[in-house]
């Protein structure tokens, strides 16, 4: 086999593995494929300069993206990679672990990326793909409180139905009241006691987050969060010196999104 033809087989190889899988380190491509670390890497910068493959910043893996045949306004890969910067500058300046959450392609909201850290407060390198409830989450119930009027009772509904005991119990004691009234008036939710704990984190009370909207021109596109150590920080101090940064990120985040539509 030619040199060229080595080159193209391992590249194929790579992505087909990538494709499948959706996100690998190095280390583990290389056991899956037999081909050295360097051979890879070479691979790799081809696939990130076409744009087929993201390294994410936070962990250092590398996302398949896919080969951009089409622009996809629900493609959460490709926002993902348009926005990730965004997210990383918003943790860099507050110093604190920040969450987007988008819209998938049927309509669920999705982690699409995070910038925490290995290891951190237990937390699974395979943030991407969890679900937030809409109901017993700050992420959740940002993305649910901005909705019309319509869509919010929809939603409700769906909930109710689709739920399990402890969603139902919550919705039905309107244990969310407190929070509408606090998005309503101050933009933001918050991580209540009574909340799910992710499972992207270990179980414990430690963390605490608040989350803001990001909103489309007609229907809201996502939500973003940030996260920290509830013994470190009380959620007043990070509200008074980061929330605007958080609700500014999340506006630079909608621009982004409504020009991909466009």
């Amino acid at each position: 086999m030619s040199e060229l033809n080595q080159n193209l087989n391992r590249g194929l190889q790579v992505a087909e593995i990538l494709q499948d899988r959706l996100q690998l380190s190095l280390k583990e491509l290389a056991a899956a494929t037999g081909f050295t670390k360097q051979s890879i890497l070479r691979t790799l910068e081809t696939l990130i300069h076409r744009g087929w493959v993201r390294k994410r910043v936070n962990d250092w893996r590398y996302i398949w993206i896919g080969m951009p045949l089409a622009t996809n306004f629900s493609n959460g890969q490709l926002m993902a990679k348009l926005s990730m910067g965004l997210v990383q500058q918003l943790s860099t300046s507050t110093g604190l672990v920040a969450d987007l959450a988008l819209l998938d392609d049927k309509g669920i909201l999705t982690i699409i990326d995070s910038t925490r850290p290995r290891g951190s407060e237990g937390i699974n390198i395979n943030v991407t793909g969890y679900q937030p409830s809409l109901s017993m989450t700050a992420l959740g119930r940002a993305f649910w409180f901005a909705n019309t009027e319509l869509s919010f009772t929809l939603r409700y509904e769906q909930l109710l139905k689709n739920a399990d005991f402890a969603e139902r119990d919550y919705l039905q004691k309107k244990l969310w009241g407190k929070e509408l009234q606090r998005f309503q008036k101050h933009a933001y939710t918050q991580r209540e006691s009574t909340d799910y704990i992710p499972q992207i984190v270990k179980d414990s009370t430690a963390s605490m987050a608040i989350a803001v909207v990001i909103n489309g021109p007609q229907v809201p596109l996502g939500a973003l969060n940030l996260v920290w150590d509830r013994m470190q920080l009380s959620c007043s101090e990070v509200v008074e010196k980061h929330l605007t940064a958080l609700l500014r990120c999340a506006e630079d985040i909608q621009l982004q999104l409504v020009k991909l539509k466009h």
